[in-house]
C-alpha cells in the first residue's frame, strides 16, 4: 500500500531547499564549463584558418582579400577570435550560412584539409551544444550573455533599444530624451525641504495624427503610503499671483521649449493624481516638441527622520514613454542629507504603481548599466549630460527664478540609453536623525 511521505518541516525543509539550489548551480556550472570549451574550440579553429592563409592574415581586409569573402563577415570573425572571453565570442560569431562561406573559400583557397576540416568538425560541435542546451541560438547568446559582463551589457543595450522601436510603434510616439531634474533645499522652518522638479522630452515625435501623451501625473503621498489629494505647488516660471498658478501653460519653462509653445491640458483623475497632457499635434520630426515645465513644493517633506533614522528620502521618476536616452540630474543643498553616497536603480512597475515608501528589497529591480555619478559643487565646470541641449542654462535660470543660489548644491546625474517600460527610476539619500 501507498503511503504519503510526512512533508519535511525545520531543517530538512531547509536542506531540501539548499539541495535544490545547489544542483541548479552544479548544472549552470556543467554547461557554463561546456560552453567555454567548445567556443573556444570553434575559436581556436578559426584562428588556425586565419594562420594557415599564405603569409598570414592580421587584419579582417587581409582576411577578405585572402579568401575573397565580404569585409562584414571577415570583421565578425575577427571579432570573435579577439574578443575577450568565450561568452562575449559567442555574441559575435557568424551564423551558420556565414560559416559555411568561410569554410567554403579557406578550402577552395588551398586552406590544408585538416585545418579546415578540424574548424567545421569544432563548429558543428558548437552547433550541437547550442540545438541541446537551447534550441536556438539567440536563446544560447542571451545565456552566454548572462556569463559575461561585456557580453550582458551589449545585448541588454541591444535588447533595450529593441523594445524601443516596438514601444514607439505600439504607442506612436518617441522622444529623444526624457529628462528629470530635483532640486533639493531646506525649509525656512528648518525641520522639512523644499524641492523643485523640472521635466522635460526633447524632441517628442507623434507618428500618429492627433496623438496626445501624458508628461506627469502627480499626487502628495503621506509618510503612511496614502495617495492623497495633490499637493499645492507653484510654478517655477510662472506669475506670481496665487490664481493664475494654476493656468495650465504657466508649468512651461517657455525658453527652453520649442515655438510655437507646446499646448498642455490638466485636470483630476481617479486616484487623486493630478495629470497634466500634451495636447494633440502634427506627425513627424518637422512638427517634433520640445518642452520643459517645473513647478516648486513647499514644505513637502520631513527635513529629519524620527522613527526611522535610517531611511533613505526617495525621488521618483516614471518612465513611461519610448525614448531615446534618460538623463536625471540631482541638486541636492549641501548638508540637508547625510555624507552616505546616494543609491540609484531601476524598478519594475507591470505589477503595480511603486510610490512612497516602497520597501526597495522587496520589489523587482531591474538590470541597468546606468550609475548615480557625483559631479561636484553645481556651480563648478560641470559637462552636464550632452543629450539635453543647454543643460547647465536651464539649472542656471531655474536657480534664479527660485531665488536658491546655485552654490549651495551639490550635483548628481544619472544616464541610460533605451531605458526600459514601464519602470521608475529611484534615487535615494540617507535622511538624518533629529538629534544629529
Amino acid at each position: 500500500m501507498w503511503n504519503r511521505l510526512p512533508p519535511l518541516t525545520g531543517e530538512e525543509s531547509s536542506f531540501a531547499t539548499t539541495s535544490r539550489e545547489f544542483a541548479l548551480l552544479t548544472e549552470t556550472e556543467a554547461i557554463k564549463s561546456e560552453a567555454r570549451t567548445t567556443i573556444e574550440g570553434v575559436r581556436a579553429g578559426i584562428a588556425d584558418v586565419f594562420g594557415a592563409c599564405p603569409g598570414g592574415v592580421r587584419r579582417p581586409t587581409e582576411l577578405a582579400r585572402a579568401l575573397e569573402i565580404d569585409k562584414t563577415l571577415a570583421w565578425k570573425l575577427f571579432r570573435c577570435v579577439e574578443a575577450a572571453d568565450p561568452f562575449t565570442a559567442a555574441q559575435l560569431l557568424p551564423g551558420q550560412s556565414g560559416m559555411d562561406i568561410f569554410f567554403g573559400a579557406a578550402s577552395q583557397k588551398g586552406i590544408a584539409e585538416p585545418v579546415v576540416r578540424r574548424a567545421v568538425e569544432r563548429y558543428d560541435a558548437y552547433e550541437q551544444m547550442v540545438q541541446r542546451h537551447a534550441g536556438d541560438r539567440r536563446t544560447f547568446q542571451r545565456m552566454m550573455g548572462s556569463f559575461s559582463p561585456e557580453a550582458q551589457t551589449d545585448a541588454a543595450q541591444a535588447h533595450r533599444k529593441a523594445a524601443f522601436e516596438a514601444n514607439s510603434f505600439i504607442w506612436g510616439v518617441k522622444v529623444r530624451t526624457q529628462l528629470a531634474i530635483h532640486l533639493v533645499r531646506a525649509n525656512e522652518d528648518g525641520q522639512s525641504v523644499d524641492i523643485a522638479a523640472i521635466g522635460g522630452f526633447v524632441e517628442l515625435v507623434r507618428m500618429r495624427p492627433q496623438t496626445s501623451w501624458v508628461i506627469s501625473r502627480t499626487a502628495y503621498v503621506s509618510e503612511d503610503g496614502v495617495i492623497q489629494p495633490t499637493l499645492p505647488r507653484q510654478p517655477i516660471d510662472g506669475p506670481a499671483d496665487p490664481e493664475k498658478a494654476w493656468d495650465t501653460q504657466s508649468i512651461l519653462l517657455q525658453d527652453f521649449c520649442s515655438k510655437p509653445p507646446p499646448q498642455l491640458t490638466r485636470e483630476p483623475v481617479a486616484g487623486n493624481y493630478l495629470e497634466t497632457r500634451l495636447a494633440p499635434g502634427a506627425v513627424g520630426k518637422t512638427a517634433a516638441t520640445t518642452l520643459t515645465f517645473g513647478e516648486v513644493y513647499h514644505r513637502v517633506a520631513p527635513r529629519f527622520r524620527d522613527q526611522q533614522p535610517d531611511d533613505d528620502a526617495k525621488f521618483y521618476v516614471r518612465l513611461r514613454t519610448p525614448a531615446e536616452s534618460f538623463v536625471s540630474v540631482m541638486l541636492v543643498q549641501r548638508g540637508i542629507y547625510t555624507s552616505r553616497p546616494p543609491s540609484f536603480g531601476v524598478y519594475g512597475e507591470l505589477d503595480a504603481e511603486l510610490h512612497h515608501p516602497a520597501k526597495l528589497s522587496e520589489q523587482t529591480q531591474l538590470a541597468s548599466d546606468a550609475e548615480i555619478e557625483h559631479l561636484g559643487q553645481a556651480d563648478g565646470p560641470i559637462v552636464w549630460a550632452r543629450e539635453v541641449p543647454a543643460l547647465g542654462s536651464l539649472i542656471e535660470h531655474a536657480c534664479r527664478r527660485l531665488n536658491w543660489p546655485i552654490g549651495e548644491f551639490d550635483a548628481y546625474q544619472v544616464r541610460q540609453n533605451y531605458p526600459i517600460l514601464r519602470s521608475v527610476a529611484i534615487t535615494g539619500f540617507q535622511v538624518p536623525k533629529r538629534d544629529a
